[in-house]
């Protein structure tokens, strides 16, 4: 079970820590605010790789 996700300088995201609960979690926001991004960086993490991803890292972010 997945319970939490830190983002750093991905995406959308400078610095952000998810903490999600043990049955339902909900995302809910304006377009093009992260929703499918906090999707993706779980995938991410959970495959072990961005490199499927093109553009997940924030331009100009440290590689």
């Amino acid at each position: 079970m997945l319970k939490s996700l830190q983002l750093s300088q991905f995406t959308v995201f400078d610095e952000v820590t998810f903490a999600f609960g043990r049955d339902l979690n909900v995302f809910a926001g304006e377009n093009g605010s992260g929703k499918t991004h906090v999707l993706k960086a779980a995938y991410c993490g959970i495959a072990g790789t961005v490199a499927t991803y093109k553009g997940v890292r924030r331009e100009g972010a440290a590689t």
